[in-house]
């Protein structure tokens, strides 16, 4: 591998409140549930709400902030492996030289998705006195913050582990901010249609401007665009509002029917135990959804090229099947297999009369319900095997096994009907 750098996108505004945690997980979500990518998410905001939607913060009411990241599910006090990183791993760590360690998310292969989401989490003490504690009279802000990110995750072994990096910063022009505007290769602006909103807008723009000064021209930082958000189309400000941004900076504003709408799906999401998770599990006809996909795709085309996201890769149920131990589905395995098809359908337990309930051991796939009905049958009609030459439709002892199962495959809730005959004897 040569020289490979990782795609690392920053959702920026220095205005608080516009939708940057939004646009970031459903970046993320997107990426690795409908594209299958492997995504690390970095949170760089003191109010840590990436952390908390995709792992869940402790509360800690004498913490400043009030809340402090989880130990790292994996960390073993004393032992050598663990030495010179934090129980409690946050990307804040990396500012004092020290390594850090992502959490697993609920986006994982254990899970049933192709993709994976990664998270370093924040921490809102550290990381506000990293924003306070250097300054530009001490000498060591470029060195220790400003271009601190960059060293870390611009390299080649976060490429080859990431397809893609988010970074969820926080609303000031603060020191963390500055070193995720040097770190990040593509830029995401998201505001709300009001004036109050679009107030950062500009500031922003000089803000990515002003870096650029300083990289070297196949480095650039490349501006996807703004991003509008909690969009009210049946109002008439926000429709005018978004005609005269479309009219006014129309070089990077996103095609007008790339937005997202005001809906209670996105802050659903944030609710402790809602399932599904993710908007792109949930209904494929509501709104949200939608023009998340449709938004999502268009930026995964900005930084990949214009080739086409992958939204479903048609998945192989045979070789999920080939996953399954055989001795929970017995189904005359050590008898001649000469027919098998998958039609995916819609059962339940309930249209499954007189089967074989099973629960399979599985190692990434597993099945919410699972069923084997049996029958043995000489039937003329069956596929035939060429035992002999001479022999015309020879009648066969059959056993006819129809499998039943639901998987979930990329998030999604998949029903399939496998059937297969086996041949037990000539008759």
């Amino acid at each position: 591998m040569k020289n490979k750098k990782p795609y690392i996108v920053g959702v920026f505004n220095q205005k608080g409140g516009v939708g940057k945690s939004l646009v970031s997980s459903i970046i993320a979500e997107y990426a690795s549930i409908k594209a299958n990518m492997n995504v690390l998410v970095c949170d760089l905001d003191m109010q840590c709400n990436s952390s908390d939607y995709w792992v869940g913060m402790e509360n800690s009411p004498q913490s400043s902030g009030g809340q402090l990241p989880p130990i790292h599910p994996d960390y073993i006090e004393g032992h050598e492996d663990f030495e010179g990183i934090e129980p409690r791993s946050t990307i804040a760590d990396t500012f004092y030289g020290k390594e850090i360690l992502a959490y697993e998310t609920f986006v994982n292969p254990k899970n049933g998705f192709r993709g994976k989401v990664d998270c370093i989490l924040g921490h809102p003490a550290l990381l506000e006195k990293i924003n306070t504690e250097f300054s530009n009279d001490s000498g060591q802000i470029e060195t220790r913050v400003i271009t601190r990110l960059k060293e870390v995750l611009f390299n080649e072994y976060v490429a080859e582990e990431y397809d893609l990096v988010v970074l969820d910063t926080g609303p000031s022009r603060n020191p963390v901010f500055r070193s995720a505007i040097r770190c990040a290769t593509h830029a995401c602006i998201p505001f709300e249609p009001e004036e109050k909103s679009m107030q950062g807008i500009n500031a922003m723009i000089q803000v990515i401007q002003s870096d650029n000064f300083s990289r070297d021209d196949d480095e650039q930082l490349k501006l996807i665009g703004l991003i509008p958000n909690k969009v009210k189309m049946n109002t008439k400000l926000h429709k005018s509002t978004l005609a005269m941004l479309h009219n006014k900076l129309s070089s990077i504003m996103l095609p007008e029917e790339l937005y997202l709408p005001n809906s209670t799906a996105f802050p659903e999401r944030d609710l402790k135990g809602i399932n599904p998770k993710s908007i792109f599990q949930i209904s494929k006809h509501h709104t949200a959804l939608k023009h998340s996909e449709s938004l999502c795709n268009h930026i995964l085309n900005q930084i990949f090229g214009k080739k086409e996201i992958p939204i479903h890769e048609t998945p192989n149920i045979s070789a999920m099947l080939d996953m399954f131990d055989p001795t929970t589905a017995p189904i005359a395995m050590l008898s001649l297999l000469f027919k098998t098809e998958e039609i995916p359908t819609n059962i339940s337990g309930a249209e499954v009369p007189n089967a074989t309930i099973v629960n399979p051991i599985v190692n990434s796939l597993t099945p919410i319900f699972f069923a084997i009905k049996d029958e043995l049958s000489t039937n003329l009609s069956a596929p035939q095997i060429n035992i002999a030459k001479e022999a015309t439709k020879p009648r066969k002892l059959i056993r006819k096994s129809i499998i039943y199962f639901t998987l979930v495959i990329n998030g999604d809730y998949v029903s399939f009907r496998k059937i297969q005959y086996n041949l037990v004897s000539n008759l």
